[in-house]
């Protein structure tokens, strides 16, 4: 519903004292501190929401308040919960909540308000019977693109609400907002991986376009290829042509429907139907229809893909990592890969030496027949040979049965091809079919030739076991393959920086070790704490996948919300250290370099908790490590850190890394830190945004081109005239 980031502006203007409400713009990039992974922890955003509120409510020290959405009208709040704060309140919480008085304030502005003199308001006049007193409220409204669509409200705060308040409220609506957003995106990658990658990759894709009367208008060059008309023979001419006859009725009926009711239930989904090719062959297809208009009346454009093969593939794609203890040996072949192919090639081969057959292949279901596509122990002209139902009686009692097939005299049997019997030697088959989805998707057999061998029942609980186990393997693989493009997504936007910070020019690069790697705990963050103060984050999480990605976006936030009122690094590290401590498992932690930088006078104030030293380079060209050091965060609590202080001049170049530049190695022989000052130091004029660039490849280079573990490099150079002076520790 709300998939958008939020944007929060800055406090600039805090003067009335009278109690009049005020409006603030809130800036800079903040977030709350409790809850800040709630996402990923819970699958409705009622629940995140809470959490959310509860944290904010506990940390501007309000008692009451409540969280609520825009209705679709626009014109009433949709309560998601109230906290009375142990008040009395009588009111229905099913009343209408319309959108006036203060908290229309709100949503008209897009900026949070607050007054502290609430019950001697002008609005007071809007509160129902028998709701309680409200001494003072503050309410920040959820902004998606801009767009304010629900508030957090927080009430009766002993003393009242100031502008630290208002920065912290805000901050955690946005959190609220980002939270829905990512709730969202995670149960659609879950739901449909395939659906996720239909929409965003439609480059091979076929667009048709029609008018009203159905008749196609567009017709482009992978509509040509799928379906087999060109678009000379199919401009003009009625969708319905490109249909099953079966369809064509309930398309015309939708297409009137749509045109007189403007019930618009398929559009903007993703559905899957039947097409028909120019040969007059049925095969599947994935739909997404849009709706477009113009002074000539309504158009209708789909985007169709083709599915056949990714029909078939999903048969296979069922995968588990683990197979039972008797399995052990075909466990660990099953979890060297997710990859279908491989994983049978393995099992057939395993499989076979395991129940001590001479032979093994695996035939796989296709349009009515059987295709043979793995072998052990088989000379290989028979891959990729086909056989009818009546060619393989074996196999299709396996099928039908949905049970192991065992066949000991292979000779005098006529579920065995005679043909096969006589070619290759078949004495002895079992078969056990492949099941899937609750459908056949193909049979395992092994077979016997020098002699007519005899199955037991241990071979047979081991044929069950190893179809259950190979299902199994199949699911995860697909599992495997939506949470990696969930973590993806998610680093995507944690590593997202702002384009420019007045008084600063720097550069940024992140890099995994492979293409297909899961994502790594490598982060860093540049943003403003208040105009001219901007801090400078770079990390490395433990752990790896989106349980690294919501580390990464709690240690983020954390620092973030921690430098509101911080402006000492140390201090800032050690609350950061303290909340992960009592928040997260015992086994996450991280490194952290966390720099305050004053762009007005090139003054820098650091700590490192256990993280790779900085490198500073002067406009003389001398270089210098910052290679102080405190523990890491998320081991003990309560541990000290100490703040270190630099002066940046104009021209001076910060470089700021993780390990897996400094531990890029060719063998044994590491780049180490020794090789990134050398190269730092010979290196010639660059602009900050080059400098990571350029960094990354001198590792390239010493490396051969490979990387053993993920880098994240930031280059920061103060462009102002900073002042003289020493930094205070």
């Amino acid at each position: 519903m709300l998939v958008a980031a939020c944007r929060i502006l800055e406090v600039d203007k805090v003067t009335d004292d009278s109690g009049k409400a005020l409006l603030y713009p809130v800036g800079g990039m903040v977030a709350p501190v409790n809850n800040a992974g709630a996402a990923l922890k819970h699958s409705d955003f009622k629940t995140s929401a809470r959490e959310i509120y509860d944290a904010c409510k506990d940390l501007v020290g309000a008692t009451a308040g409540y969280v609520a959405l825009l209705n679709d009208d626009g014109d009433e709040n949709e309560l998601l919960f109230l906290d009375a704060g142990g008040l009395s309140c009588n009111v229905n919480p099913s009343l209408p909540m319309p959108i006036r008085g203060l908290r229309a304030e709100a949503y008209r502005t897009g900026k949070p308000v607050y007054n502290n003199d609430f019950a001697n308001s002008e609005w007071v006049e809007f509160l129902p019977e028998g709701h309680g007193r409200l001494d003072n409220v503050l309410f920040a409204p959820l902004l998606v693109e801009g767009k304010a669509v629900g508030l957090m409200g927080v009430a009766n705060k002993p003393g009242g609400f100031n502008a630290d308040d208002v920065r912290i409220v805000s901050a955690f609506a946005k959190n609220a907002a980002i939270t829905l957003h990512n709730s969202r995106l995670l149960g659609l990658l879950r739901n449909s991986e395939e659906c996720f990658r239909s929409v965003v990759q439609t480059a091979s894709d076929a667009v048709i376009s029609i008018n009203r009367s159905g008749q196609i208008i567009f017709w482009n060059k992978a509509a040509e290829t799928i379906f087999g008309y060109s678009a000379e023979e199919m401009t003009g001419k009625a969708l319905s042509l490109i249909m099953p006859e079966r369809f064509r009725k309930f398309h015309e009926e939708a297409l009137h429907r749509l045109l007189s009711t403007g019930e618009q239930r398929i559009i903007g989904q993703v559905v899957e139907v039947a097409g028909l090719k120019k040969e007059n062959t049925e095969f599947p297809i994935e739909l997404s229809l849009a709706r477009w208009e113009t002074g000539e009346g309504a158009f209708f454009t789909g985007i169709i893909r083709d599915i056949t093969e990714r029909k078939h593939v999903e048969k296979g794609l069922r995968t588990s990592k683990r197979l039972s203890d008797a399995l052990n040996d075909i466990s660990k072949a099953i979890n060297s890969t997710l990859d279908f192919d491989a994983i049978m090639e393995k099992v057939v081969v395993e499989s076979a030496e395991a129940i001590g057959a001479e032979t093994a292949a695996v035939a796989l279901r296709e349009r009515g027949g059987w295709q043979v596509k793995y072998l052990h122990g088989f000379m290989q002209e028979l891959k990729g040979i086909r056989l009818s139902d009546a060619q393989a009686k074996g196999l299709v009692s396996a099928e039908k049965t949905r049970n192991v097939v065992v066949i000991s005299d292979a000779v005098n049997d006529e579920r065995v091809n005679e043909r096969m019997v006589q070619r290759y030697g078949i004495r002895s088959v079992l078969i056990m079919p492949l099941i899937v989805r609750n459908e056949t998707i193909g049979v395992l057999f092994f077979t016997y030739h020098s002699k007519q061998g005899e199955f037991s029942k241990s071979h047979v609980d081991f044929a069950i076991k190893l179809a259950a186990s190979l299902s199994l393997a199949l699911k995860n693989a697909r599992l495997y393959e939506a949470e990696r493009h969930i973590a993806h997504a998610l680093q995507e936007t944690l590593l997202m920086l702002p384009e420019k910070i007045k008084g600063l020019e720097y550069g940024y690069l992140y890099r995994s070790a492979t293409e297909a790697a899961t994502v790594g705990g490598d982060f860093y963050d540049i943003f403003e704490i208040e105009q001219g103060i901007t801090g400078i984050v770079v990390g490395d999480v433990s752990g790896s996948g989106i349980e690294a990605a919501a580390f990464t976006s709690v240690v983020r936030n954390a620092i973030r919300a921690f430098s509101i009122k911080l402006r000492s690094p140390a201090r800032v590290l050690a609350k950061t250290n303290n909340f992960i401590c009592r928040t997260n498992s015992p086994f996450a932690f991280v490194t952290i370099f966390f720099g305050i930088l004053d762009t007005t006078t090139g003054k820098l104030l650091y700590s490192s908790a256990g993280h790779s030293p900085a490198v500073l380079k002067r406009k003389s060209g001398a270089v210098e490590l910052l290679d102080r050091h405190n523990p890491i965060v998320g081991v003990f609590e309560t541990v000290r850190y100490k703040s270190h202080g630099h002066d940046l001049g104009k021209g001076d170049l910060l470089i700021i890394y993780t390990d897996g530049i400094t531990e890029a190695r060719h063998g044994h022989d590491f780049f180490g830190e020794e090789g990134l000052l050398e190269f730092v130091e010979k290196m010639g004029p660059a602009k900050a945004r080059d400098v990571p660039k350029r960094v990354f490849a001198a590792v390239m280079e010493h490396t051969g081109g490979r990387l053993s573990d993920d880098a994240a490099i930031v280059a920061i150079r103060v462009v102002g005239k900073p002042d003289e002076g020493l930094m205070d520790d």
